[in-house]
C-alpha cells in the first residue's frame, strides 16, 4: 500500500546493519523519496529511505554512523535530499532528469550546485545531484566530495521507476524509465 511505510524495507535494512545478512534488497514501491517532512508529494506519503536511514542509525544493535543514499530515478528525490541536507552523517546522491528545473518535481533543488550544509558547514559536499537532460548525458561528473561516500558505513539505494517520457505517465508505446535506454 502506498499509505505505509514497507516493512521489508526497513527489516532489510536493519538485519544488515546488525551482520545478520551481507547484504539485502527490497523490491517495494514507492520508496517516498518526494515526501517532504511536513507533507506528502508525488504520490508519496511516508520517506521509506529516510524512515530506514535512521532506524539503522538509531539502532544500538549496530554502529553504522555514516549513510549512503543512492536515489536513482527519472525523477529528483526532492524530500530525501530536503530532510538530510544539513545533515553530515547521511551522504545522498541523486541520478535524476533535470531539464533546467521543468522536469518534475521542478525547480532548482535537483540543481548540482545543490551540495548540502547551506546553515551547517560540516554537512558541506554531503548532497550530490547529478541531473541529465531528456537526452541522457555520457560526461560523468567529478567532484571531490563524492571520495566521502568510501567513508560510510551503509548504503541505501532508492530506485523508484515511475516515470517515462511523458513525465510520470506510462504508456504501452514507450518504455517505462528513459534513464533505462541504452546511451
Amino acid at each position: 500500500s502506498p499509505n505505509t511505510i514497507h516493512p521489508i524495507f526497513l527489516l532489510r535494512s536493519l538485519q544488515v546493519a546488525r551482520g545478520k545478512l551481507k547484504n539485502g534488497f527490497a523490491a517495494v514501491r514507492p520508496p517516498g523519496h518526494h515526501c517532504e517532512c511536513d507533507s506528502p508529494l508525488g504520490f508519496c506519503f511516508f520517506n521509506s529511505v529516510a524512515v530506514a536511514t535512521r532506524a539503522v542509525q538509531r539502532s544500538t544493535d549496530n554502529n553504522v554512523k555514516k549513510v549512503l543514499i543512492v536515489d536513482w530515478d527519472v525523477h529528483h528525490g526532492n524530500g530525501t535530499q530536503h530532510m538530510f541536507y544539513e545533515d553530515e552523517s547521511v551522504m545522498y546522491v541523486s541520478l535524476h532528469r533535470q531539464d533546467q528545473g521543468q522536469f518534475y518535481p521542478g525547480g532548482q533543488c535537483g540543481d548540482i550546485d545543490r551540495v548540502g550544509g547551506f546553515h551547517n558547514p560540516a554537512a558541506r559536499g554531503t548532497n550530490l545531484n547529478i541531473g541529465f537532460t531528456s537526452k541522457v548525458s555520457q560526461k560523468a561528473v567529478e567532484r571531490p566530495t563524492v571520495a566521502n561516500a568510501n567513508k560510510t558505513e551503509a548504503a541505501r539505494v532508492a530506485r523508484a521507476g515511475d516515470g517515462d517520457r511523458n513525465g510520470g505517465t506510462t504508456s504501452p508505446q514507450a518504455p517505462s524509465d528513459p534513464l533505462a535506454d541504452p546511451l
